[in-house]
């Protein structure tokens, strides 16, 4: 009897011990998915381009082949598409690990409700995808060589993690931009990625080693990250220049670090302002004449160049120039609410919502009618800016005589 129990036990403990194996795959036998693009082609089938990593156990043991595979698939639906990946991947394909997802223009401004539906619903894809829209086809942005890292991913990502650093570009994630997207009355905004030819504007001695000619590199194709993609019932309308997505981002309070560069007047040179914070607030007015919205921002920064001749002790030229850098911020805000107004008739700024939020009751006699009112809403402007520093030395380096 002892032997019996001691037995089944024993079984006990070895069935507990392999259960937690059920469904497991080896490290080696995996491609991970790290990008998804997606495309419509001229048959109206979708077309999914993946890059895939292979892990330590994989390819990577093979040292002549790349750790980093492309595949592309066709299908009536996103899924199918994925699917049909199969036909040509050796490993198995698993989207854990997707970070950066990436939707063709053609397939952008055909409309997104199935793709999106494609990427939320799938259980593998996280709601922390990075999403963009590329200038043509994603698969060519996907294609493109590395130009300083191993493979284009890690060359994405490092691009993304820069956007905070000049703020002239705009990355959701998944999460935030579906957010937006399904908000009625609302536009979306995306991240924008394109190629160009490389025409000595960058250089890197891996460029030069692959391409093996003269001219260092120039036309090779570069991915570069720039501006943003704007969305309004469900498809994309068009491009946000940098200039213009650095007036959108001050708006929505999304602005980071970034560099503003103004003339002083008569005076000969510029002065450079780096911002290190900035706060808006964007408050509906509602008057006997009707509505209008009023974007208040507060900038403070500090001065990194200055190649003009005014003294920057005197209270007089640091009022000056904080005014122009006002002024100058205030110009790059009308050229984005004045594209998304006329142009794209989109309400990425959620001037609806802060009418909604703040005056209810005024919502309820326009709401219905908001999508024709808004491109026709006035907007004021309240801009001040602060300096906070002017650096280590005083006054411009010049010659003496």
């Amino acid at each position: 009897m002892k032997k019996t129990i001691t037995l089944l036990l024993l079984l006990g403990c070895t069935a507990m011990c392999f259960g937690g194996c059920y469904g497991y795959n080896e490290l080696g036998e995996l491609g991970i998915v790290v990008v998804t693009g997606i495309d419509l082609n001229e048959d109206g089938k979708y077309q999914i381009t993946v890059m895939a990593v292979y892990p330590v156990g994989g390819m990577m043991q093979q040292g002549e082949k790349s750790s980093t595979w492309i595949g592309s698939a066709t299908g009536k639906s996103p899924m199918e598409a994925s699917k049909n990946l199969r036909k040509y991947a050796s490993k198995k394909l698993t989207w854990v690990q997707n970070d950066i997802v990436i939707i063709g223009e053609e397939a952008a401004r055909a409309g997104l409700t199935e793709i999106l539906d494609f990427f939320i619903r799938n259980r593998e894809l996280r709601l922390r995808n990075h999403v963009l829209v590329s200038s043509g086809p994603a698969k060519d942005v996907m294609e493109a060589p590395a130009d300083i890292e191993n493979n284009l991913y890690s060359e994405m990502k490092g691009l993304i993690s820069n956007m905070d650093e000049w703020s002239k570009a705009y990355v959701p994630t998944l999460l935030d931009f579906a957010k937006t997207f399904t908000e009625q009355d609302t536009g979306s905004v995306a991240g924008h990625i394109g190629i160009e030819k490389a025409s000595g504007r960058t250089f890197s001695t891996y460029r030069e080693r692959t391409t093996q000619h003269e001219g260092r590199g120039e036309g090779e194709e570069l991915s570069f990250l720039s501006g943003s993609a704007v969305f309004h019932e469900c498809s994309l309308k068009g491009f946000f220049s940098d200039y213009e997505t650095r007036g959108y981002l001050w708006i929505v309070n999304k602005a980071k670090i970034g560099a503003v560069v103004v003339d002083l007047g008569d005076s000969k040179g510029s002065l450079a302002m780096e911002t290190t914070s900035a706060k808006s607030d964007v408050r509906p007015v509602v008057t006997e004449d009707g509505v209008s919205m009023e974007i208040k921002l507060r900038v403070r920064g500090r001065v990194v160049e200055n190649s003009c001749m005014d003294d920057l002790m005197d209270p007089a030229v640091i009022e000056k120039a904080e005014k122009e850098f006002a002024q100058s911020i205030v110009k790059e805000m009308k050229a984005a609410v004045k594209k998304a107004q006329k142009e794209y008739k989109a309400d990425i700024f959620g001037f609806g919502d802060a009418i909604y939020r703040k005056e209810p009751d005024t919502w309820r006699e326009i709401g219905k009618e908001w999508p024709e009112l808004y491109a026709g809403i006035p907007v004021k402007y309240d801009v001040q800016v602060k300096l906070v520093r002017i650096g280590i030395i005083q006054n411009s380096i010049k010659v003496s005589n």
